[in-house]
């Protein structure tokens, strides 16, 4: 009863978000129709649209695009022409057929800020967890992230993985950091536990939110991780407590830096 009740309830935001997104944003059913990328929602849509309208990123970071490359096009140009601030975006793919694919729906206005880039992936491990990121981020000082991408699953480890890049560019970020995870379940319940509150999930919407998060909220310790065969894997890492994914690491604590 709960899971029909909450069903309907998405169907009616689903609808009222499709209302206001073709009416707001321009050419949208057409970009739908014509592009290769699925998954999106209105609600995606219309939730991403707002809250980059909100918020007002300067510089802004997309892990998979899509649809979502014209709709956060149009909302970061619109941003532009309100507050007359330098604005721009940068697009991460792993697969040529979809990277072809976005170059055709940039948002005309705002192309010339938007750097689209096919790059490989990498699978990496934070604490007890192994996440799968883009390898060539640029290193921006990145104000909000869009996780959409890439692939969620290990063929190395066999296993669920979560999207790595938000650590990955607080590496040389040093603003606060907002965006959206588009559902990926695993990413959101591992920034959860980093993170703590400001990582938000919105059940009626299956969108988990990042509200400010910065270097600062990343607590260190001294550990080291190791494969079986004794290489290393990841130095500095969140002291974690949890099982580990995948029987093929084990973590050893450092005496050493």
């Amino acid at each position: 009863m709960k899971i029909k009740l909450i069903n309907f309830i998405k169907k009616i935001i689903e609808k009222n978000c499709k209302k206001k997104a073709i009416t707001k944003i321009p050419k949208l059913e057409k970009i739908i129709k014509e592009s290769k990328s699925t998954g999106i929602s209105y609600i995606d849509i219309w939730s991403l649209y707002s809250n980059i309208r909100s918020l007002k990123p300067k510089c802004l970071l997309e892990c998979g695009p899509g649809v979502s490359t014209y709709v956060i096009g149009f909302a970061m140009y619109e941003n532009y022409l309100e507050t007359k601030t330098y604005t721009e975006m940068t697009c991460l793919e792993d697969q040529e057929i979809y990277y072809n694919d976005v170059k055709k729906f940039i948002y005309p206005d705002f192309k010339t800020k938007t750097n689209l880039i096919l790059t490989d992936v990498s699978e990496k491990v934070y604490g007890c967890f192994i996440g799968m990121g883009y390898k060539n981020i640029p290193k921006k000082n990145y104000d909000y992230i869009f996780i959409d991408g890439p692939s969620n699953f290990s063929e190395k480890y066999v296993s669920k993985t979560f999207n790595f890049d938000l650590l990955e560019i607080m590496n040389f970020s040093n603003a606060n950091i907002n965006g959206i995870i588009d559902e990926r379940v695993s990413t959101s319940y591992v920034y959860g536990q980093i993170f703590k509150n400001k990582i938000k999930y919105s059940l009626f919407k299956n969108l988990t939110y990042i509200s400010n998060v910065n270097k600062n909220d990343l607590e260190t310790k001294n550990y080291k991780i190791f494969e079986k065969n004794n290489s290393v894997l990841n130095l500095k890492t969140l002291p974690f407590k949890y099982s580990f994914i995948s029987k093929n690491i084990i973590i050893k604590k450092s005496n050493k830096n």
